[in-house]
């Protein structure tokens, strides 16, 4: 049952509250938190590490760094952020049911006095050693932050006992910059989105209490691959989805196993408990809309390599310099690669650099954030925000198309609008160190007018020419386009793309070459009434195509 209060939101304690009660708010003593605790928790696993050297460890023991005199003082206050769903909350009860202490929890709501936060701190003191839990911490108004400050530096000057403060927000940024800094909160956590192996380890802890397939054909490393972008609660939806489905399965059986009896399926005794397969985790993948999709900034490409056709020693690069850093990312830290290089392509209208961009972010199994360079002259959409979310969402791929709407030489056309946004990237590109697996992909057709500052070394400096496709390459990129057309089997794409009309065609004129053969073949069936020919179904053929590229002249 929810606590019912006067002046503050949903504060709930496990331990005596004789003097709460005293402010006029309505308490509940709940003797048993969630239940959470360290083994509960998958994909944090350096988190813990850090959280048992330096708040387990003086929680259970208070007395032990005075007692090795060290001078040491133990860690008052942290902060935790991250995206909703990724654990916050569970970590802090986690932290609690480990120490066994008192556990105060608080919502912050619109309307708090600082005489409220001062009396209830009173009482976190009075039953220390214990825990108070502030949580969305950034909905505290301006107004109260020095009385909550002031409160939280108590916890350095009172010597009997020791009080943990821990917060939590999705809003790191709107909190007030005076609550961020030593003595205040002195350390912070930041949960952001798992990656593969991560969501493998979650995947393994939710699972663990239902009934699975056995046998190969089950594999939660693939189902986690294929959820890229998904928090823990997403990840934990996705494994009650799954038991849906099996469920729907197992009763649909029932269903027709018991069509010609009379009495109702449901009453008929269970002979075989139902089981969770991988085509439920596969088919409850594409229902589950996890928190990135919902927010709308990160989306996951569905294009493979085979969608772009040909650029066979592109790939090889990005697979170099970008998928296996991500997928082996411990041994190139093992050795001290630099993992956040930035890459520019430069290539002619029409070669699908976006396409390249997208190939890449799927290959990797990873997020992708792809901005137009006009989009950054919008004054709401700044490079501080978009860079923000790639280490909330890393790894993170983000493409910047266009860059050459943005990227002008500094001091020359475009005034105060481009330089600024400009000026932004340089610094983020400058960050290499703290981009946290943040790659970044520019794209111009336009190299020269980029200035030199952006090109250099550091910042996007790994440059790759994409030139106009080859003979070859105009095949494979005609089969990749045409794989789900009704293309006839005497038709050879490959011999096509060799063809002396095919010649200096981009990947988007081909794109154009084969939509205007099939808009040729439908009109062709269309005016002969009939639905097949010479009692075959109605297929694009050389003719179609021959009579197409004539109508298409190359773009660059």
């Amino acid at each position: 049952m929810f606590t019912k209060f006067l002046l503050w939101g949903n504060f709930f304690t496990r331990v005596r509250n004789s003097e709460i009660k005293n402010l006029g708010i309505e308490v509940e003593t709940d003797n048993v938190k969630n239940g959470a605790m360290f083994k509960d928790i998958g994909g944090l696993k350096w988190i813990l590490d850090e959280l048992m050297r330096e708040i387990l460890v003086p929680l259970r023991h208070p007395d032990m760094p005075r007692l090795l005199e060290l001078g040491i003082k133990p860690i008052s206050a942290i902060l935790l952020h991250g995206p909703p769903g990724c654990g916050k909350t569970m970590l802090a009860h986690a932290i609690a049911n480990e120490t066994g202490i008192p556990f105060y929890k608080m919502s912050a709501v619109f309307g708090v006095s600082g005489a409220n936060i001062r009396a209830i701190f009173s009482e976190v003191y009075r039953t220390s050693p214990s825990i108070g839990f502030i949580d969305e911490i950034d909905a505290i108004g301006k107004q109260i932050v020095t009385q909550l400050w002031r409160c939280m530096e108590e916890c350095h000057r009172k010597k009997p006992g020791y009080v943990l403060v821990i917060g939590a927000t999705n809003r790191p940024d709107a909190i007030d910059p005076a609550l961020r800094r030593p003595g205040r909160f002195d350390r912070e956590f930041a949960l952001g989105f798992p990656d593969a192996n991560a969501r493998t380890e979650i995947l393994s802890l939710l699972s663990g209490n239902v009934r699975l397939e056995k046998g190969c054909n089950f594999d939660l490393a693939k189902i986690a691959k294929a959820t890229p972008g998904f928090v823990g609660a997403d990840l934990s939806a996705l494994v009650d989805k799954a038991g849906n489905l099996a469920m729907t399965r197992w009763i649909d059986s029932r269903k027709t196993n018991n069509k010609e009896t009379n009495v109702e399926w449901w009453r008929q005794p269970s002979e075989v408990a139902h089981i969770i397969i991988m085509g439920d985790f596969e088919d409850a993948v594409k229902m589950i809309q996890p928190f990135s999709r919902i927010e709308g900034f990160s989306a996951i490409p569905n294009v493979k390599w085979e969608d772009v056709g040909g650029l066979d020693l592109l790939r090889k690069e990005f697979e170099h310099y970008i998928v296996n850093p991500i997928k082996y990312r411990e041994e190139f830290e093992e050795f001290g690669i630099n993992l956040e290089q930035g890459f520019l392509l430069y290539l002619p209208t029409g070669c699908g650099k976006t396409l390249i961009a997208k190939a890449i972010a799927s290959e990797s199994g990873e997020n992708f954030i792809h901005i137009r360079g006009s989009e950054l002259l919008n004054k709401y959409v700044t490079v501080r925000t978009i860079f923000s979310h790639a280490r909330t969402y890393s790894p993170c791929i983000i493409f910047f198309d266009e860059l050459d709407a943005l990227t002008t030489k500094r001091g020359e056309d475009g005034g105060w609008d481009v330089e600024q946004p400009l000026t932004q990237l340089l610094i983020e590109l400058d960050r290499a160190d703290k981009r946290q697996c943040v790659f970044v992909i520019g794209a111009t057709r336009r190299p020269e007018v980029l200035g030199e500052a952006i090109k250099r070394q550091g910042r996007l400096g790994k440059h790759m020419y994409v030139p106009l496709p080859g003979p070859r390459e105009r095949g494979l990129i005609l089969k990749a386009i045409a794989r789900n057309k009704p293309i006839s089997e005497d038709v050879d794409l490959i011999a096509i793309g060799q063809e002396e009309a095919y010649e200096n065609l981009s990947g988007a004129d081909l794109a154009a070459v084969t939509n205007e053969a099939a808009m040729i073949a439908l009109e062709e069936k269309r005016m002969s009434g009939e639905g097949s020919f010479e009692g075959k179904k109605w297929m694009i053929n050389k003719t179609h195509f021959d009579r197409a590229v004539e109508k298409i002249a190359p773009s660059v």
